[in-house]
């Protein structure tokens, strides 16, 4: 099995940064969980979506035209729940790349790498709502190297996704880290809460920790 090492490190940002009591990876959308009766109101927000990106020269969906059939294509690397003292879930989704030569997909240009992201944030956002009956939460792309290009671009449409979720009365958070944002956020936050931290299962801890033990020698 294939060891994603920016993956646990998301994972242990999740448990010790952010405090989540559940968190799990690689999570995949359960048909058997879906809330049927979001069917409809759901295929309008992917059209109208895609209409308004269209607009913008994005093919956001590409042959996906079905919300079902979009929903059975989804997974997030990570999921995050924090509990609160009233009971209340609010839930963390969390996609990470990482590509030591930068952030990049098999696409053409930098649009369909920008569609691509807000693709997976949208999507999330719908499986959110499917799956756990939530319309707010956090939804976030995080990658540690993107080039100024590809990042401004990314981070000029996140806000109309983010708009455009907020006008149909979501209360989701929409964001990117990458860059010094990802280092700072991320990887040095994640270190610094470790030092409390006793459980050393966690594949990016243990990494640390041999790391810290081999140059004190």
């Amino acid at each position: 099995m294939k060891i994603e090492i920016a993956e646990s490190l998301m994972s242990s940002w999740l448990r010790h940064v952010r405090h989540c009591q559940i968190v799990q990876t690689n999570w995949t959308t359960i048909p058997s969980l879906a809330r049927d009766n979001k069917l409809e109101s759901q295929q309008t927000i992917m059209d109208e979506l895609s209409a308004l990106f269209a607009t913008k020269g994005y093919d956001l969906f590409k042959k996906t035209k079905n919300v079902e059939q979009l929903l059975k294509q989804s997974e997030c690397d990570i999921i995050g729940v924090q509990l609160t003292q009233n009971g209340k879930a609010h839930i963390i989704a969390a996609e990470v790349a990482f590509h030591e030569r930068g952030l990049q997909y098999n696409v053409d240009n930098n649009k369909e790498l920008a569609a691509l992201i807000i693709k997976k944030c949208a999507r999330s956002a719908l499986c959110m709502e499917r799956i756990f009956s939530q319309k707010e939460g956090e939804i976030i792309f995080a990658s540690p190297k993107i080039s100024a290009q590809k990042y401004q671009l990314i981070q000029t449409e996140i806000p109309i996704l983010q708009d455009f979720f907020e006008s149909k009365g979501y209360r989701f958070t929409f964001c990117v880290l990458g860059n010094r944002e990802f280092t700072d956020e991320i990887l040095l936050k994640t270190i610094e809460a470790q030092r409390d931290a006793s459980n050393t299962e966690e594949l990016f801890l243990r990494a640390y920790r041999l790391y810290r033990l081999c140059i004190k020698q």
